[in-house]
C-alpha cells in the first residue's frame, strides 16, 4: 500500500459501511479535467432536440431535425400505437409524434367531452 500524506487528499469520507473513501488532489484533477475535455467533445456531437407537448391534443412531438424540412409522414405500423414519423425529402426521419401520451384519467380532451356532453351553449376555458 502506498503511503500518502493526509494533506494530499481533496476529501475523505466514510460510506454507510464505515469504509474510508478518499481521493488525492492529483487523482481528482485527472477525473475533473478529463470530464471537462469530454464535455466539449460531447457538445459537438450531440443532436439538438426540441420537444413539444400538447395536453389538449394529448400528443408529444420530438424534433431532432428542422421542422421546416418536414416533407412526408407515416404512421408507425403497430396495433398498439398510432404514432407518426415525420420525414424530410430524402426520407430520413426528423421527428416523432407520440399520440396518446397521457393516460385516460389525465387526458384533458376526454374530461372536456364529459363536461360538454349535454351542454348546448358554448363556454370558455380559463385557469385561475
Amino acid at each position: 500500500m502506498v503511503n500518502i500524506e493526509k494533506s494530499d487528499f481533496v476529501f475523505e469520507v466514510k460510506d454507510i459501511f464505515g469504509r474510508l473513501i478518499r481521493a488525492t488532489k492529483s487523482y481528482w484533477n485527472k477525473i475533473f479535467l478529463s470530464n471537462i475535455k469530454n464535455k466539449k467533445k460531447r457538445r459537438k456531437n450531440m443532436a439538438k432536440v426540441k420537444i413539444y407537448f400538447d395536453p389538449i391534443g394529448n400528443t408529444m412531438n420530438i424534433w431532432w431535425g428542422n421542422p421546416k424540412d418536414a416533407f412526408s409522414s407515416e404512421e408507425v405500423d403497430s396495433k398498439y400505437r398510432n404514432d407518426v414519423i415525420i420525414k424530410d425529402k430524402k426520407g430520413r426521419p426528423i421527428s416523432l409524434e407520440i399520440i396518446g401520451v397521457l393516460p385516460k384519467e389525465l387526458n384533458i380532451s376526454e374530461r372536456l367531452k364529459k363536461l360538454i356532453k349535454n351542454r348546448k351553449t358554448p363556454f370558455i376555458l380559463s385557469s385561475k
